[in-house]
């Protein structure tokens, strides 16, 4: 660059930095270059694992942009993030997702997510098709409804078939039952490769309609009911085998005082 007019040579730029062009007429056109960004103590530091640096990148300028896009500073690639609070720390996301976070400034999420790496949703809100979308009071009461309702008529199936007359023979019970156990341990199987790291085609979506058996369908979310806190998320999930057991002992409580009723029926003396 050069400070004044009609000068003979130019004066070089401190250590490490330069000009996006020559011929400059100021020393503050001397800025880090591309793959470098300035830190706050001035030095230009190489650019990190996960991020594009462009040439003049400013560490300091990164809680701006927010309200002034057009400063020039650090970018998160898509399919990383950062947090505001460090955001020189760079998360790689699940599978380098590049919807859910699609990069640029700060814990910047696709969808409607939040949350480190966008992994979930905001209270009140469920993922589904792609997005955050609002649950809504009937949803949740839907949710609530359908689950008792539907171990209800597991354990009456379960027990009908254990205890009718035409199928109590020993052997058709125990051929049902490890028929039904095969049946769903495949389809929980292909319910879980949509988690593989194999970018999946349409085929994705074909396995992810298995879902429901994971106890994590995306038509009936979870979260809307429950919670976003992924623990609360995986004790319902494996306390579901022990509810199917809960409610085939109800039914069969009841089987129980309906048995004296029935065994006095009228029609039983003709």
């Amino acid at each position: 660059y050069v400070e004044s007019e009609g000068a003979s040579e130019c004066t070089s730029c401190p250590s490490s930095r330069t000009t996006d062009s020559r011929g400059m007429d100021e020393a503050s056109a001397c800025q880090c270059p591309e793959d470098t960004y300035e830190d706050s103590a001035g030095n230009c530091v190489s650019c990190p694992e996960g991020m594009t640096c462009a040439f003049g990148s400013k560490y300091d300028d990164i809680a701006n942009y927010a309200t002034d896009p057009t400063l020039v500073i650090p970018l998160v690639d898509p399919g990383y993030y950062t947090l505001a609070a460090d955001p020189i720390s760079v998360y790689l996301c699940e599978d380098g997702n590049e919807e859910t976070c699609p990069g640029g400034g700060p814990q910047m999420c696709g969808g409607g997510l939040v949350g480190l790496v966008c992994e979930v949703c905001p209270e009140g809100y469920a993922y589904a098709h792609g997005k955050c979308q609002d649950c809504g009071s009937s949803t949740s009461i839907l949710i609530f409804l359908a689950l008792p309702v539907g171990l209800m008529v597991l354990g009456y199936l379960m027990f009908k078939l254990s205890n009718d007359l035409i199928t109590v023979n020993v052997s058709n019970t125990l051929m049902s039952s490890v028929l039904v156990g095969l049946v769903i341990t495949t389809v929980q199987s292909l319910a879980l490769f949509p988690n593989l790291s194999i970018r999946w085609r349409s085929q994705g979506d074909v396995f992810g309609s298995f879902s429901i058996f994971l106890g994590a369908p995306e038509d009936m979310p979870l979260t809307c009911a429950l919670s976003t806190n992924p623990i609360v998320l995986f004790l319902f999930r494996c306390s579901l085998p022990l509810l199917c057991v809960i409610a085939i002992a109800f039914v069969w409580c009841i089987s129980l005082l309906v048995a004296p009723v029935e065994k006095h029926a009228p029609w039983d003396f003709y």
